[in-house]
């Protein structure tokens, strides 16, 4: 979304201001050497993950701003440093018959990052200020 909270250009990602994504529910497992693994999945409209195969700057500043929303997310209980962050760009959904650890938990968009809101939202405060 751009700066008058509408779609903006998925080809120009120097013009968004909001990138809509949604994090999973933790999963949690151990590793060989018996530490506790903590794993959240983000996803983000295709579109973004296009943009960031484009380029390496725009990797760079995609990946910076979906750490900095993750960190706002777990409400600063932990510290992320960037080279703990690993990006899975191929990671494979399995058919939604398959066992509960192979399926996706149905998610909706919070009503924030909901285009029609936005528009309601600014057609509202605009009528206040008017008035």
């Amino acid at each position: 979304m751009n700066e008058g909270r509408d779609l903006a250009d998925p080809r120009n990602d120097r013009s968004w201001v909001i990138i809509p994504m949604v994090f999973s529910e933790p999963k949690t497992r151990k590793n060989l050497e018996g530490k506790t693994i903590i794993t959240y999945d983000c996803h983000v409209n295709a579109a973004v993950i296009s943009m960031m195969r484009s380029d390496q700057r725009a990797m760079r500043s995609i990946s910076n701003y979906i750490i900095v929303k993750f960190q706002e997310h777990i409400e600063h209980e932990w510290i992320i440093h960037k080279k703990t962050i690993k990006f899975l760009n191929k990671k494979k959904y399995k058919c939604g018959k398959g066992s509960n650890a192979t399926t996706v938990a149905p998610f909706v968009l919070p009503k924030e990052h909901d285009v029609r809101s936005f528009k309601q939202l600014r057609e509202k405060l605009r009528k206040e200020h008017d008035e």
